[in-house]
């Protein structure tokens, strides 16, 4: 008699049959997990990295809109025993973007086995290849690769696991059956209401996929099916629950943490630090210029200027961007999956991807989000990385689409399988030397160079992000020259921001809180004149060379002040200044400024010309 059968439950089939595929993904975890990490900056570029490290690391509160989530995110991430704060909150993106790599590699592979399914199913191995070659275009692509080696680039790719989930919720269902059940719904609002913690701008142009849960697409038609009450209102409930990270910009603000930019502790500040007031005079809208001038309220003359300049400085930028960022191949390949995606008869993913990405443009090309000067393709290349991966995603079905043509001709497949290898290759040798971040020290050496200049017990006027951001991490994390009084001069234009220099700093004497007035142009001036005329013949007051608002409102008023060149900072030619030793440009700390190939980057040349006006370079 034969030996029995063993039975094997339907759980451990499925376990076996899932196993390749784990196997696959870890493998490309560990493959761009280790492309971030060979390239990782090891201390920040010149972005807002300082800043996210030292929110992270003291709880403290990023400028508007806050980015709770990302803080702590970040505060996990500092906690590791794992190198330097810089090192452990790089690691923290690099493993971020890792995962979002793997994420959309699953939802491409998902995706091309509802777009093909039956006989037109393609092979395993296809299936596989083609996704993480989409995975890849996205992983290389340079925004996201710069993104993935410093602590900012968590904000953006926090965003990206978010709707990367929104994405595999709604695959969860069935979505070719009109009748399927919403089993992922709640999730979904959990998901999208954590999304509106972090960067929640660009998370806003996604809501269409949470529309797309309700609405079921036939050959015939397509409808909107909502469900009972109960659901919906429990799936609300999930969505407060998920944007409760938002409770703790105004619970840490009340504790009045050293860095504490927009002061969120009240309801009104609040609301201004998380809709961005604080940049509402830059940020002006077509729509509503286009309804001033049809009451006549400005001329049709202001509305079509606006309009130009618009598309000049963000609209004709998203087809350089795309251009640059993904080459030909991928666009050729994302263009063949279009195609491939439009004949099959599942178009609700389609929607989904194509829906937010035309909000975008459309957001892009009816306000001034950008401000117009040497870093507009960079903040547009930040905007606009959701287009990267949508670009991925379209070439891995295309990819797929190409391989159905070669299953009965070896040889072709496997030439093409080469050559389909091109496109994410490509784009790792264009992009490696510019992102190649592991001698980065440009913008860390800047801030030290900063407290080296100032003598003991100083007054430093701060004037851009490249000064306050590296001096809020050196003093708060590093905890480097906590002698030096670093004001940054942009906060004086605002109540919350006067509020914290006389309480943080109460010896300097400043009273403007005290005093109401007609703008925020008269409140900086009158607290810079303040502070100065109290303080400059007692302890040295020095102020950047970057022109900023302390040039403009104090030493344009005061064309006759006499000052004295101290390493990479002016200082007023008081007495206590002349009691002190300057420090001479060969005392400035310089490291691999011929050996870092990233150091052409357009985000450091503020820097660069930092150094040429102080006499470093000709």
């Amino acid at each position: 008699m034969g030996r029995p059968v063993k039975k094997v439950s339907k759980r451990r089939r499925g376990a076996a049959a899932l196993h390749p595929h784990f196997l696959f993904y870890a493998l490309l975890f560990l493959a761009v997990f280790a492309a971030y990490l060979r390239t990782l900056c090891p201390a920040f570029m010149d972005d807002d990295s300082p800043e996210t490290i030292a929110a992270g690391f003291t709880l403290g509160l990023q400028h508007p809109p806050g980015y709770a989530l990302d803080s702590l995110f970040n505060r996990c991430f500092s906690l590791l025993p794992l190198g330097g704060p810089c090192f452990r909150m790089n690691v923290g993106s690099a493993l971020l973007a890792s995962l979002c790599v793997v994420l959309l590699a699953a939802l491409i592979r998902k995706t091309l086995l509802l777009l093909f399914p039956g006989r037109r199913a393609p092979s395993n191995p296809s299936l596989l290849f083609s996704a993480a070659t989409g995975a890849l275009l996205f992983a290389f692509s340079k925004t996201c690769w710069e993104k993935a080696l410093c602590a900012k680039g968590s904000i953006y790719l926090l965003g990206t696991v978010l709707i990367f989930l929104l994405l595999a919720f709604l695959l969860g269902q069935d979505v070719l059956r009109p009748s399927s059940p919403r089993r992922w719904l709640s999730l979904a609002f959990l998901v999208f209401g954590a999304g509106f913690a972090d960067h929640w701008e660009t998370h806003l142009v996604f809501f269409p996929i949470v529309v797309f849960f309700f609405v079921q697409i036939s050959p015939a038609r397509a409808s909107l099916s909502f469900p009972a009450w109960k659901e919906l209102l429990g799936s609300l409930g999930f969505a407060i629950l998920g944007a409760s990270p938002l409770l703790y910009l105004p619970l840490r603000a009340h504790l009045h943490p050293d860095l504490d930019l927009g002061a969120p502790d009240s309801l009104s500040y609040f609301m201004a630090d998380f809709f961005r007031k604080y940049t509402s005079d830059r940020e002006v809208s077509v729509v509503q210029t286009f309804f001033q001038a049809l009451v006549g309220h400005v001329p049709w003359r202001k509305w079509t200027d606006l309009l130009q300049f618009i598309l000049d400085l963000q609209g004709r930028q998203i087809s350089v961007h795309l251009w640059e960022e993904m080459k030909l191949p991928a666009l050729l390949l994302a263009g063949l999956g279009l195609f491939a995606w439009m004949r099959s008869g599942e178009r609700k993913i389609l929607f989904c991807l194509l829906t937010p990405c035309l909000l975008l443009f459309l957001a892009l090309c009816s306000a001034s989000w950008i401000p117009p000067g040497p870093f507009a393709r960079w903040y547009m290349d930040n905007f606009l990385m959701p287009v990267n991966w949508v670009i991925g995603f379209l070439a891995g079905v295309g990819l797929c689409f190409a391989l159905g043509f070669f299953t009965q001709k070896p040889w072709i497949r496997a030439a093409f399988l080469v050559v389909a290898c091109l496109p994410p290759l490509c784009l790792v040798l264009d992009n490696f030397r510019q992102s190649d971040l592991e001698r980065q020290m440009i913008r860390y050496d800047y801030g030290t160079n900063l407290l080296k200049s100032l003598p003991a017990g100083s007054v430093f006027f701060a004037e851009s992000d490249e000064d306050y951001f590296s001096l809020y991490y050196l003093q708060l994390v590093e905890h480097k020259r906590p002698d030096v009084r670093m004001i940054p001069a942009f906060t004086l234009f605002e109540p919350w921001g006067v509020e914290q220099v006389e309480r943080q700093r109460p010896e300097l004497g400043l009273t403007a809180s005290s005093l109401s007035f007609s703008d925020h142009f008269q409140r900086i001036t009158f607290a810079m004149d303040e502070i100065v005329q109290k303080n400059v013949q007692r302890i040295p007051c020095g102020f950047s060379y970057f022109d900023g608002a302390f040039h403009r409102f104090y030493l344009a008023g005061h064309p006759a002040l006499a000052f004295r060149k101290s390493g990479l900072v002016w200082l007023f030619d008081t007495p206590p200044v002349k009691k002190v030793p300057l420090l001479a440009l060969d005392g400035l700390r310089l490291r691999h400024w011929t050996d870092c190939p990233s150091n052409g980057h357009p985000a450091l040349s503020g820097i660069w010309d930092i150094y040429r006006s102080a006499g470093l370079f000709d």
